[in-house]
């Protein structure tokens, strides 16, 4: 699954969704699942599914009698063997006991059949029109991670087991269908309808079964005989054609890479509206959230290429082997996130990998310190925390360590393993298997678990005081590192390998160190003094480093690194140092110069940082010559470090007439820091219905207005945000963003009337955000307005959601 789209909002909705007690116990199974026979109607004026689904399943021990099934909410009709003979069962509204007629063994296999109806609330979803979305159009989609399709198929519904599937899927002649595995036949049924019949002959996880029907055009290719389809809008087809178009090439580049031929009958990518995070991964079927279109025009600023290589790197890891339980998800999700990465390094280059992971790490430190300190092995916290970013930059110390090792060590885990659930010890093996078989080796045999005890089952990360001179006697680089972090149960003294570069005129070392020790030095012989002696050159492992060095051995790294991210690196370091105008100089020179943008971004942040006067107008000279809007984007962000009317001047005279969208949104950000809040609502007033990519332009109007009302109430903010929310045709993500806005005016009756009266607004995250309105009121009359509608709810996420603000409205915190 990826959040990239709306990174913040998603990592808050996942982590909420897989909360979990500290130590979660995998559930047992009792049977095991070998195949799932579903045949689906769908109802569209009900909003219902009429379905039968077979199911075959063998005991996992003697005395079977009983067993359980997931299902949600559903009206059984019945329940029968294979024999077609009536079963017996209990059924609680979220679990079917099915009560055998013997008791069976492990040698026995047995079918049995669920009729039933249900209007889902979770896991499969209706999008249609409603009064606020007349421009809607018939669809379903569905989610099933973490545990949501039974919600609409009962099922055995955790990731610890694999079946083969196959649906029968019947809908209207105008809708395409979409499902796991490969199209074996579409068939009349009526006059106006059809049914579609999909098979999944290789076996994966229930939580991966999707259906997919709307309106739609095919985009067709293929690689190796594997065919790869993308279904996009028809009236986006253009856009879908650009944004889908190196599909291919990446399932050449993982199948290349990984050692493994994809997996799976096909590749399919379709695009849904209102999707609830930015796609999912579903086997050989992923969806995709709509916003993942996009053109040639804006591709500086923004590519769903992240998203795709993501989904389709799930793939094998998520779909081919899949974690056995959710403390282990970080094997499905972080080697996804590596392969958005890995995809950048082999269609754009090293230095885009880099940059890439370097951002990934930025966030993994910033959640360290602000969410809590947890493993990537989620055990100990909520599944959502470590698993995307810090996950990635792990892997990539993994591929440091194990060198030329890496990608065969992956290819022996997905060859030993696919098409099994899978745990971290699988992955320690597969590495020690394949470093250890190695003819050459010279070696006693290594364990490479040592790399997982501390990265993976422990947290945090080693922050390094490093400090080093020069012995000219004896010709040594003198390199002592400290690791100054708190030691804990969960945080310990880190061991690693690191590369030490040392560089003169005449001589380039590159020195590996082994460092395993709280305080420790390292001699490195060098036969002159250093222009600079680089700390982890690469950026190879996670950490947080201070570095006692002179500027002079820092513009050094700068001017004489030829790899992006080495120049970075030495960049951080300067806004630290003491100020002088050779800081400036040598920043402004890289703004202006530097080949990469990345390291133009950075040197801008650099600059921002420094907090004087006179450096805005270095940065407001740099403007105009980027040719990167990316560049020109975070040259706005470092002058809203500056408060001052010439720098509040100059963003608005540069967005007055862009037409960048993000280079208006990323301004419109700056003017909350740069401008006075009662001046905001004017400033963004020529905004406020610009239409953007991803509505990038009207959100940053939304954030503004949001800041200058925290100050002072005002009535024409919280007009524009009915507007907005209330609004007709409006993006569904803008309208909830646009509604968090109005909750300072909760209490207000026309606010209050218009809540109630949309409150089953067709869009989860709109919907949290009217209940949260109505909570925010005051008015207790809403309690039991709420609590009759939390009575005939059975999506867990909106039920949270109501009793929260049921018990605001009772004064409860």
């Amino acid at each position: 699954m990826k959040k990239t789209l709306i990174i913040c909002f998603l990592m808050l909705i996942f982590s909420t969704s897989f909360a979990q007690e500290k130590n979660a116990p995998e559930r047992v199974r009792t049977y095991d699942v070998q195949h799932i026979k579903m045949n689906i109607n769908i109802d569209w004026d009900k909003k219902m599914i009429l379905g039968n689904v077979e199911t075959k399943i063998v005991p996992l021990a003697d005395n079977f009698s009983e067993f359980e099934v997931d299902a949600v909410a559903f009206k059984i009709n019945f329940i029968t063997d294979r024999n077609g003979n009536r079963l017996k069962y209990d059924y609680d509204d979220k679990k079917i006991t099915v009560i055998l007629d013997k008791s069976y063994t492990p040698s026995d296999t047995i079918i049995y059949t669920v009729d039933y109806n249900c209007v889902p609330q979770s896991g499969l979803y209706f999008v249609y029109p409603q009064e606020l979305t007349p421009n809607y159009k018939k669809q379903i989609w569905t989610q099933g991670e973490g545990e949501d399709n039974r919600y609409w198929i009962p099922i055995y519904d955790y990731p610890n087991d694999k079946c083969t599937s196959e649906m029968y899927v019947t809908t209207d002649l105008n809708l395409q269908t979409l499902s796991n595995g490969y199209l074996e036949s579409q068939t009349p049924a009526g006059s106006d309808k059809y049914t579609a019949h999909w098979v999944q002959d290789k076996p994966h996880s229930t939580y991966l079964i999707m259906l997919g029907v709307g309106d739609y055009d095919i985009i067709q290719d293929a690689y190796n005989d594997i065919p790869i389809q993308s279904y996009v809008y028809p009236d986006r087809l253009a856009d879908g054609m650009y944004s889908f178009r190196n599909t291919k090439e990446m399932v050449k580049a993982f199948s290349e890479k990984y050692g493994v031929m994809y997996p799976w009958a096909k590749f399919s990518q379709i695009t849904v509206t209102d999707f609830i995070y930015g796609g999912m991964e579903n086997t050989s079927a992923v969806v995709l959230n709509e916003r993942a279109y996009y053109s040639p025009e804006i591709e500086k600023d923004y590519s769903a290429e992240g998203l795709i290589s993501h989904e389709l790197g799930h793939q094998w890891w998520g779909d081919l082997t899949t974690c056995r339980n959710w403390n282990e998800m970080w094997l499905n999700e972080s080697f996804a996130t590596f392969s958005d990465a890995l995809w950048s390094e082999v269609k754009y280059g090293r230095d885009e990998y880099d940059y890439q992971i370097l951002r990934n790490g930025d966030n993994a430190l910033r959640v360290d310190a602000t969410t809590g300190r947890y493993p990537i092995w989620a055990g100990y916290g909520s599944v959502g925390t470590n698993i995307y970013d810090k996950g990635s930059v792990i892997i990539n110390t993994f591929r440091y360590i194990l060198g030329d090792k890496f990608f065969p060590s992956l290819k022996t885990f997905l060859t030993d393993n696919g098409y099994k659930n899978v745990e971290s010890q699988d992955l320690v093996n597969a590495i020690n298997k394949t470093w250890n078989s190695d003819p050459n080796l010279d070696q006693p045999p290594s364990d490479f678990k040592w790399m997982f005890d501390q990265w993976i089952w422990k947290a945090g990360q080693p922050e390094f005081d490093v400090n080093y001179s020069y012995d000219a006697a004896n010709k040594l680089v003198v390199l002592n590192v400290k690791q100054t972090q708190k030691e804990d149960s969960l945080t310990p003294v880190f061991r690693t390998p690191m590369d030490i570069r040392i560089k003169s005129e005449d001589e380039n070392k590159i020195e590996k160190i082994n460092i395993s020790q709280r305080e420790e030095q390292f001699k490195i012989s060098f036969n002159s003094a250093p222009d600079f002696v680089e700390f982890d050159y690469g950026n190879n492992i996670l950490d947080k480093s201070k570095i006692d060095r002179s500027v002079g051995d820092i513009y050094n790294q700068i001017l004489q690194s030829e790899n992006a991210i080495d120049r970075i690196m030495a960049i951080r370091e300067l806004p630290d140092k003491p100020f002088d105008r050779m800081i400036t100089d040598v920043l402004y020179n890289v703004l202006t110069n530097d080949k990469f943008y990345g390291v133009r971004n950075e040197a801008a942040s650099a600059l921002g940082k420094l907090k004087r006067v006179a450096v805005a107008d270095i940065l407001m000279k740099g403007y105009d010559i980027q040719t990167h809007p990316k560049v020109k984007r975070e040259i706005l962000k470092a002058l809203s470090n500056y408060k001052d009317e010439k720098v509040l001047k100059f963003v608005l005279r540069k967005i007055k007439d862009e037409k960048d969208d993000y280079i208006v949104s990323d301004g419109l950000d700056a003017l909350v820091k740069l401008a006075e809040p009662g001046d905001l609502y004017g400033y963004v007033k020529p905004f406020m219905h610009r239409e953007s990519h991803r509505n990038v332009v009207m959100g940053s109007v939304a954030d503004a207005l949001k800041s200058a009302n925290k100050v002072k109430s005002d009535e024409r903010i919280k007009a524009y945000f009915k507007e907005i929310g209330f609004g007709v045709s409006v993006p569904s993500r803008l309208r909830a963003d646009v509604l968090r806005g109005l909750r300072p005016f909760a209490k207000d009756e026309d606010v209050k009337s218009l809540a109630k009266k949309y409150i089953d607004f067709n869009a989860r995250f709109v919907k949290s955000e009217l209940i949260a309105l109505l909570g925010e009121s005051k008015d207790k009359s809403m309690i039991d307005f709420l609590t009759e509608i939390k009575k005939n709810t059975s999506d867990e996420r909106i039920k949270k959601n109501l009793s929260d603000a049921i018990k605001k409205l009772n004064g409860e915190k």
